[in-house]
């Protein structure tokens, strides 16, 4: 099950992931110590050691739903499992110190949520490693377990309480320097995102340690599953990526409102627009609301994201009589924090369409067919042709060969198969995928009766939108890489860390 490009580089990049937020954990905690928590510069210098620890935190997230879509054989690539939610934890804190950092940059303001956010981030990400390698809660990903728990427990505990009390005893140097100002501002959409982040944060907290905690108190243990995840968290990620497409448009301080109107009525429109098509192209007797506000959502904020691409290289064509493509490129040099953040945004984007069309759209069936007989799903027709055995290196596999039709027309053979591997006493199955941008024909061998011609199983779905998943993942990891960056005004921030510390001066004697 491991034999996956996707597991080669999950674990490392989860691991420098988790490990790489000690590096802003350890500056944060040292400038409280120092006196110095109050002055960004500790931010400045550590800004692309977080930005680097989330990067390779996102890369472990996207190839171990790449490798549970492609092994475990369910259709699926997350299924708020407790390790993988001890993954998402930190980095949604972490998602949270990002943004939030710019307001203590910009103004002077959110300096404890800032201390707070990295402590959590840090604390989560050891108690992360404390779930996935101790056991304590049940989960489909096997791990050696260790006798370290209790002993872990209290080292996370003492590590997280002993942070909050050196930054409650170092309060007096975390006065902000401005107030809010307006509602309408960046600000408050800054932090009203950090609200959100660590309400589903929380939730997730809760629903993954629910077990201990229902054991402990009642002595049963009792476990949430994905729809508790779904309906709690679902609410909130909707409105993130609202205001992710939102907040880029308000200004520092205030936003005037009719601005606001101005700057959004464009891509208002043109997402009303294409929601109205998508409903048209994909119309049923029982339309899903849900979905045409997903699918709205979506819209709305890829238009806002690229409408700001465009205004800003509208700007350098006039001013610098550039073309558009040579205004883009060097806008976006420029400013590569600002506009790989945009694509940042817009892989988000992809991969909330790849969520809604597998949420919202997906279909599946399974049923025992013959040869020569077909299941038919959505506008997709499997047709069995034929079943054999046959050895591998160390596994017996079983393989059938079937035909996959859309709408009548021929498309390719498919070879769904499960292999047993005779070392290990182990069956695994290996799905067959006919992919395309537009959907997945995922299918699996259940079981059968007799090789040959006889009685095969067979599991389909029909995943639409799943590639977007992929597609934003990657897309998300450029933004990221251009997001950390050198520029011009970085090299100029030089980090603290570095100076030479003057020598105290020595009294002459006599």
């Amino acid at each position: 099950m491991l034999r996956h490009f996707g597991m080669i580089g999950h674990p490392p990049t989860t691991y420098i992931g988790f490990t790489g937020f000690v590096i802003p954990y350890a500056f944060a905690i040292a400038a409280l110590i120092t006196g110095k928590a109050g002055d960004d510069q500790w931010i400045r210098t550590t800004r692309r050691w977080t930005l680097v620890a989330w990067l390779f935190l996102s890369i472990g997230l996207v190839l171990g739903g790449r490798w549970a879509y492609d092994v475990l054989g369910w259709g699926g690539y997350w299924g708020w499992d407790p390790i993988e939610n001890a993954m998402l934890m930190p980095w949604l804190t972490g998602t949270a110190f990002l943004h939030s950092v710019m307001i203590q940059e910009k103004r002077g303001m959110l300096k404890v949520w800032n201390v707070v956010l990295i402590i959590l981030t840090y604390s989560l990400s050891v108690f992360g490693t404390f779930i996935t390698r101790t056991g304590v809660v049940g989960s489909v990903h096997s791990f050696s377990k260790s006798a370290m728990g209790p002993a872990f427990l209290i080292f996370v505990s003492i590590t997280f309480l002993g942070s909050l009390l050196l930054m409650f005893k170092r309060m007096d140097t975390l006065k902000t320097e401005h107030e809010m100002d307006s509602l309408l501002s960046r600000e408050s959409a800054f932090l009203l995102q950090n609200l959100l982040f660590l309400g589903i944060t929380f939730a997730v907290f809760w629903g993954t340690t629910f077990p201990m905690i229902s054991e402990l108190v009642t002595g049963t243990k009792i476990t949430v599953g994905p729809p508790f995840f779904k309906q709690v968290t679902g609410p909130l990620f909707g409105i993130l990526v609202l205001l992710m497409g939102i907040a880029p448009l308000l200004a520092w301080r205030k936003q005037a409102v009719t601005n606001l109107g101005r700057s959004i009525l464009i891509p208002f429109i043109g997402s009303v627009m294409a929601t109205i098509a998508a409903a048209a192209a994909h119309w049923t007797p029982h339309p899903y609301p849900l979905a045409l506000a997903g699918l709205w959502l979506v819209s709305f904020v890829a238009l806002t994201t690229v409408w700001e691409f465009w205004r800003g290289a509208r700007a350098r064509m006039n001013s610098q009589k550039e073309n558009f493509f040579a205004a883009l490129v060097h806008l976006m040099s420029r400013n590569r924090r600002r506009y790989g953040g945009y694509i940042i945004h817009l892989g988000v984007v992809m991969m909330t369409l790849g969520i809604v069309g597998d949420e919202f759209f997906k279909a599946e069936t399974q049923g025992t067919i013959g040869a020569g007989q077909s299941l038919v799903v959505e506008n997709y027709t499997l047709t069995f042709e034929s079943l054999k055995s046959y050895m591998g290196d160390d596994q017996e596999i079983v393989e059938a060969k079937a035909k996959l039709y859309r709408d009548g027309e021929y498309i390719m053979t498919l070879a769904p198969r499960r292999d047993y591997y005779i070392s290990q006493k182990q069956p695994v199955t290996v799905p067959a995928v006919y992919s395309t941008p537009g959907a997945d024909v995922y299918v699996l061998l259940v079981g059968w009766e007799e090789i040959g011609l006889n009685a095969s199983t067979f599991k389909i779905y029909v995943n639409p939108l799943i590639n977007w998943v992929w597609a934003g993942g990657i897309t998300f990891i450029i933004g990221t890489l251009i997001a950390a960056w050198t520029s011009l005004d970085d090299k100029r921030a030089t980090s603290y860390a570095l100076r030479p510390v003057a020598a105290a001066p020595v009294a002459a004697n006599g």
